[in-house]
């Protein structure tokens, strides 16, 4: 069986009823699931690694067979690799702690996908070649502690931005995506 956590409403990520999926899911959102169909759900309190972790402990321990263990939410990637570390069989959570960061995320993608320049933060990095960018912090959601600036980057008043202990901890991105485009013919 494979394992989807996932806090919010089914409809925001299109989840379709699926056979070898179980939904780990909020005890609040049971309905908005069951109104799709989707019956292989487990509620629970919280979505958290202390309400999470002893299901997946007890399934081990009834001898389930645990395929996959997964989500799409930044904010809980960490400790949803670290249970697939333990309970998935080969498997390592490696790749959901490397994209709980953005700078080892951005690094990995940008052969794959385009991305605006980006550097962490530190004294030494490039960022003098970005004109006007933001900063933000590389293991927070997405869209928290995100400041904009233009040139000259403010260095001074970043550190310990939004509680972070050091710039080292920070990304800054240029606001412009080069796009590598092909006329159409």
């Amino acid at each position: 069986m494979k394992y989807f956590i996932w806090a919010y409403n089914p409809k925001v990520v299109g989840i379709r009823p699926s056979q070898g999926i179980s939904f780990v899911v909020p005890e609040t959102k049971t309905e908005a699931y069951l109104e799709l169909e989707i019956n292989q759900i487990i509620p629970v309190k919280r979505i958290d690694f202390q309400t999470v972790y002893p299901i997946f402990k007890q399934k081990q321990a009834e001898g389930e067979k645990i395929e996959d263990i997964f989500t799409l939410q930044e904010e809980i990637m960490d400790w949803v690799g670290v249970l697939k570390a333990i309970f998935v069989p080969g498997k390592t959570g490696v790749s959901d702690v490397l994209f709980k960061d953005k700078y080892y995320m951005r690094s990995v993608l940008k052969q794959e996908v385009t991305e605006p320049d980006f550097y962490e933060l530190t004294e030494n990095s490039a960022v003098e070649s970005i004109n006007e960018g933001m900063v933000k912090p590389r293991r927070a959601d997405s869209t928290k502690g995100i400041s904009y600036f233009k040139a000259p980057l403010p260095l001074s008043s970043l550190k310990n931005q939004s509680g972070y202990l050091s710039d080292k901890d920070l990304l800054v991105a240029d606001c412009k995506i080069k796009l590598n485009t092909v006329p159409i013919q």
